[in-house]
């Protein structure tokens, strides 16, 4: 009888011990669960956050670039729709800011676009996105001569937006050299592959990867 009632006895501790131990190991899964939902949740927050950024960016733009092309209506003239959609707009652009009476029209525009607040190369991809579209701006290298593009620096209109800039920022202190204004420009022309929403769209795909 006695040895009956110790079989009985290590029974009911064996079968407290393992389900003790499922407990602690559903507990310890539980634990994990959440930790990795806790990530997930605090990417999609990131990522969230990077999407409205962006979108806020857009739109402040977007309102820079209306107000930019305003002060004499839509177009200088009714020969150009701005932002001008191919390269060969841009460059009959170029050709007739060759007209100095149209260039100087041209210069007054960009000179009080400029925000004194912002930097100069914010200034810069304002002046350069309300002009010309996503896709001309691809086709064009800031500096340097590459087989496939041509050299924004040595466009009509990188003249005027130098001379407006110029004309603004500078003072007796401080001169700008060419230098800072090209960096600049490398720095709009970089980031044109993310114009009109294409950053958005990045952020969304790399999320659902």
């Amino acid at each position: 009888m006695n040895i009956l009632a110790a079989r009985l006895s290590s029974t009911k501790n064996s079968v407290s011990n393992d389900s003790l131990f499922a407990c602690i190991k559903h507990y310890n899964s539980l634990l994990k669960e959440l930790t990795n939902l806790k990530g997930q949740i605090l990417s999609i927050s990131t990522d969230v956050a990077q999407i409205l950024s962006e979108i806020r960016k857009n739109y402040n733009t977007q309102r820079d670039s209306r107000l930019l092309t305003h002060p004499e209506g839509n177009h200088v003239g009714k020969e150009f729709v701005f932002p001008l959609s191919t390269i060969e707009e841009f460059d009959k652009f170029n050709e007739k800011l060759k007209d100095e009476i149209y260039k100087n029209k041209i210069n007054k525009r960009l000179y009080f676009s400029l925000n004194g607040k912002h930097t100069i190369t914010r200034n810069m991809g304002n002046i350069i996105r309300a002009y010309i579209s996503r896709d001309v701006a691809l086709s064009y290298v800031a500096v340097k001569t590459t087989s496939k593009k041509k050299v924004f620096k040595d466009t009509t209109f990188f003249t005027s937006i130098k001379t407006a800039i110029r004309q603004k920022f500078e003072n007796n202190q401080e001169i700008i050299p060419d230098s800072k204004l090209h960096q600049a420009l490398s720095s709009v022309l970089n980031n044109a592959k993310d114009w009109d929403g294409y950053r958005v769209a990045r952020i969304k795909k790399q999320s659902s990867n």
